[in-house]
């Protein structure tokens, strides 16, 4: 198999996860209630955090020359359908679940927020 064909077949797979990761936020925007729905603001930036992370390593491990631009906004259509369900639910959203696990969310949402930045900046550098 050839370099091109390899990081097709990779980037098909990373991409199906990424797809998969935005139709849960996608579904949990549109529910308001239920075992789905986003519990506060956290959850939502824990979220959005990992989708905008899968992509960053989607272009990390497959290389952005290796595949043509088309195939890379697919990435970028996913990222923003994901940022926009979690936008779409912000303002209705509490800080901090009044249920528990609040803190552990927001932990959480930094941490996956700090592989992001560091991960982009290991792609920018």
């Amino acid at each position: 198999m050839n370099d091109t064909l390899v990081a097709l077949v990779v980037w098909a797979v990373l991409t199906l996860f990424a797809a998969s990761l935005t139709w849960e936020m996608v579904r949990s925007a549109r529910t308001g209630e239920g075992a789905r729905a986003f519990p506060d603001r956290g959850g939502v930036v824990r979220r959005s955090a990992g989708v905008v992370l899968l992509t960053a390593y989607i272009l990390f491990a497959v290389g952005w020359l290796h595949l043509p631009a088309a195939l890379w906004w697919v990435n970028a259509a996913l990222a923003a359908t994901a940022l926009g369900a979690g936008a779409a639910r912000w303002r209705t959203l509490p800080w901090s679940a009044a249920e528990g696990g609040g803190r552990a969310r927001w932990i959480g949402a930094v941490f996956t927020v700090g592989l992001t930045v560091a991960l982009v900046l290991l792609l920018a550098l």
